[in-house]
């Protein structure tokens, strides 16, 4: 399949085509759900974007179908990740063909790939100096060298090159933000994405991408509270159409997601919801997960807090509410903590924990809604009809042992609850979602 074809474009399109086309395919294959497709598509937008690549594809297209079918086995093993076999076919190409540019491209990324940095840097190296107009392949000679990191301050410039030579493409100012902020520098990070946006003189929903990209300069430089800013702005440039609504609206959820899974980040993923409910508020049968994260977050946040509250006692029961809380959200602790909780609560009465309980509900809805199903085994813990000399508990480990049984019923009940946590369900559901709209 060549590059038009991936596109659904002809051979004739011109750059805004390209780019209409591009945008258009790149949604239907976003980069979370369909990676490689994502990464052909871009790979596709590249090269036709690139005066000096395109014309080289192009006649390659003709020069006869050894080529074309040894540039299809290169892309399906560089998909496997067999970047042996790649290799093995791209130098066949150059063999067939010297001058192929797109092949030595790739075979420059593939030695990239396997770590290779020599290899990888000599390929580029003769590869800009014989294409020395070509931003697409400036472009990747910084992408190789901002891995390698004795080389990371070159890759600076390689970008400003392809910046230079194709102003217009809003990747290459991407790639210059992006370098920018893996070092932390978000001033300028910001400033090349707002270059990205202003790239081809308007804006428009190809922008998302780096718009999106500055929530994440947001994100990292403690900014939070800018992100629903950026949704405002996404909102502004969309089609007045369901479907583009709920794409935009799409790629903040899935940041979210992607927070909670990959980090326990309840609390920023919040941030990302709310953008998210600017610009389209509808999730359908989505709506419950969603809604259920964002208990989550608040509950995360009480939890935090309710754990360093001084004013409720015994002590030991916010921290093993906030300790609850957070089990059930899917954190790790220590062996050994919530033993010593459960211990320290055992030598309180029963009164004592329940009117605890009751002021923490007071304070902290969220936190005790999420573990609604658990606080009458939490009142159990504690000893009938007795109340414990404060000197008893001094330490979350002293007082009384809870009763083998009553122990093993608690930590049953209390380790139960972290077997779902609503992840499973807002995935399937915000599937459904982003199918069904």
């Amino acid at each position: 399949m060549t590059y038009y074809e991936l596109l659904d474009t002809p051979s004739t399109a011109d750059e805004q085509a390209i780019k209409r086309a591009w945008a258009r395919m790149v949604r239907l294959h976003p980069p979370d759900s369909d990676p490689e497709m994502n990464q052909r598509l871009n790979e596709a937008k590249g090269i036709l974007l690139d005066s000096v690549a395109r014309a080289d594809y192009d006649a390659q297209l003709h020069f006869g179908e050894e080529i074309e079918a040894l540039f299809e086995m290169g892309h399906a093993s560089m998909q496997d990740e067999d970047y042996d076999e790649a290799i093995r076919s791209f130098k066949e190409i150059l063999a067939l063909h010297p001058k192929s540019y797109a092949a030595r491209n790739l075979l420059g990324l593939c030695w990239h790939y396997q770590e290779n940095h020599k290899e990888a840097i000599r390929h580029f190296e003769r590869l800009t100096s014989e294409a020395p107009t070509s931003a697409l392949y400036a472009a990747n000679f910084g992408h190789v060298l901002k891995e390698i990191d004795d080389h990371k301050h070159d890759a600076e410039r390689w970008f400003r090159r392809a910046i230079e030579l194709e102003s217009f493409n809003a990747e290459h100012h991407l790639s210059l933000a992006r370098l920018y902020t893996s070092e932390s520098r978000f001033e300028e990070a910001e400033a090349a994405i707002e270059d990205a946006v202003a790239a081809d003189g308007q804006t428009d929903v190809g922008d998302i991408d780096a718009l999106m990209e500055l929530t994440v300069v947001y994100l990292l430089s403690g900014q939070k509270q800018k992100i629903s800013q950026v949704a405002e702005r996404v909102s502004s440039v969309l089609p007045d159409d369901e479907e583009s609504r709920s794409y935009a609206a799409s790629r903040f959820l899935r940041t979210a997601v992607m927070l909670v899974q990959d980090y326990k980040n309840f609390q920023d993923a919040e941030y990302f919801i709310r953008a998210a409910r600017k610009i389209n508020n509808d999730f359908g049968k989505a709506e419950a997960a969603i809604s259920e994260l964002e208990l989550h977050a608040k509950a995360d946040r009480e939890a935090d807090r309710m754990k360093n509250d001084e004013s409720i006692e015994p002590r030991v029961v916010p921290t093993l509410l906030a300790f609850t809380v957070h089990k059930r959200l899917g954190f790790d602790f220590p062996d050994d903590y919530g033993d010593a909780l459960i211990e320290a609560a055992a030598t309180w009465s029963q009164t004592d924990i329940r009117n605890a309980i009751r002021v923490c509900e007071s304070m902290y809805p969220n936190a005790c809604e999420v573990i609604r199903n658990v606080l009458p085994r939490i009142i159990e813990i504690g000893v009938q009809g007795y109340t414990p000399r404060r000197e008893n508990v001094a330490t979350s480990s002293g007082g009384c042992i809870l009763p083998g049984v009553l122990l093993v019923a608690l930590f049953v009940s209390l380790f139960q609850i972290t077997r779902w946590h609503g992840l499973y369900a807002l995935n399937f559901f915000f599937g459904i979602w982003v199918i069904e709209n």
